[in-house]
């Protein structure tokens, strides 16, 4: 069965929880679909694999749609703030 949504996996400990708040839960896979081969670049898998894996995290969601190596990330290069707001613009969800 095909799956509509790419599920937002964020961390729930009790210290994260506030940061990841404003983060969408999910993006539509309407949105996802054209950046597939940045998915199987930085994680060898489909967008629908990975969605069936539990999703992606809010900073791996925002690389595949930005068209970014992973390694922005373990660059340190990349803060929840700016994936937050590029996240909410891509789902509607702007202020």
């Amino acid at each position: 069965m095909k799956i509509l949504n790419m599920p937002i996996m964020k961390s729930y400990s009790r210290k994260d929880k506030e940061k990841y708040k404003n983060i969408p839960d999910s993006i539509p896979m309407s949105i996802m679909e054209s950046h597939e081969p940045r998915a199987i670049e930085n994680h060898g898998q489909t967008l629908q694999r990975l969605a069936e894996r539990g999703g992606l995290a809010p900073e791996e969601a925002y690389c595949i749609l930005k068209n970014l190596n992973l390694r922005v990330i373990y660059n340190g290069k990349l803060n929840l703030k700016k994936v937050e707001l590029f996240l909410r613009k891509v789902v509607g969800l702007n202020d």
